[in-house]
């Protein structure tokens, strides 16, 4: 648009190049604004990217040692109710 500018000014009559000239301007700096725009929100969504991939990496983690101990905590013996059972379970858990 930049190069086409000169020439379409070039082109008009005396009396419209003014008109196409701020016209011209006008839809160069709509055009930039709007091109920066897209690159804030290219960033943007770049960013959203990684922090998505790190919490699904995260997430995945979690989830896998969730169901590890769920496993774990499955073939545990119930809770005794006795003082001595009790006891003797906290030694075999800290062993």
């Amino acid at each position: 648009m930049c190069d086409a500018s000169p020439v379409l000014v070039s082109h008009c009559s005396p009396s419209d190049r003014t008109l196409v000239q701020s016209t011209l301007t006008e839809v160069t700096d709509i055009w930039e604004s709007v091109e920066a725009t897209w690159k804030k929100r290219q960033t943007e969504l770049e960013e959203v990217h990684e922090i998505s991939i790190q919490f699904h990496t995260s997430y995945d983690a979690l989830v896998l040692w969730l169901t590890d101990m769920e496993q774990k905590l499955d073939e545990l013996p119930p809770v005794g109710t006795e003082l001595d059972t009790v006891k003797e379970q906290l030694h075999q858990e800290k062993v």
